[in-house]
C-alpha cells in the first residue's frame, strides 16, 4: 500500500469520529516543587514526573502527542494544552500533506486571530 493510499484512510478514519475542539485529555503528573498555576488556579505549566499521552484535536483532526517526563509542559487558562517535549517520534498533517515532529522537539499548538489552530513542532 503506498503512502498516499495510507493517507486517505487515516483520513477517512479522523473524518468518521465525531471531532470538536476539546481540551486536552490527560492526567498529569508533576514533579514536586514544579506546578505554577494561572489567575483562575488552572495549571499553567509544570516538570513533567512521568511521560504523558495527551490527545488533543486541532481543527477536527485528532492527535496524539506523547510529552517527554522531566520536561515542561503548559496549558492555556482555559485548561487547553499549549506545549512539551516529545518522547517519540510523531506524523502530523499540514493541509493535504503529513510532516514529521522528532523525539525531543517542542510540539505547540497555537490559535490565530479567527481562531485557527496550528500544531507545529521545532528544536
Amino acid at each position: 500500500m503506498n503512502t498516499y493510499s495510507k493517507l486517505v484512510i487515516y483520513l477517512l478514519g479522523i473524518l468518521s469520529w465525531n471531532l470538536a475542539s476539546l481540551p486536552a485529555e490527560a492526567t498529569v503528573v508533576c514533579k514536586s516543587g514544579t506546578v505554577e498555576n494561572h489567575a483562575n488556579g488552572q495549571i499553567e505549566r509544570c516538570i513533567l514526573a512521568k511521560n504523558l499521552t495527551v490527545q488533543v484535536v486541532v481543527n477536527n483532526v485528532a492527535a496524539t502527542i506523547p510529552c517527554k517526563a522531566d520536561s515542561y509542559v503548559t496549558f492555556t487558562e482555559k485548561s487547553m494544552f499549549q506545549n512539551c517535549r516529545l518522547s517519540e517520534k510523531i506524523q502530523i498533517l499540514y493541509g493535504y500533506s503529513a510532516g514529521t515532529c522528532e523525539k525531543d522537539m517542542m510540539v505547540h499548538i497555537s490559535t490565530d486571530a479567527n481562531d485557527k489552530q496550528y500544531l507545529s513542532c521545532r528544536l
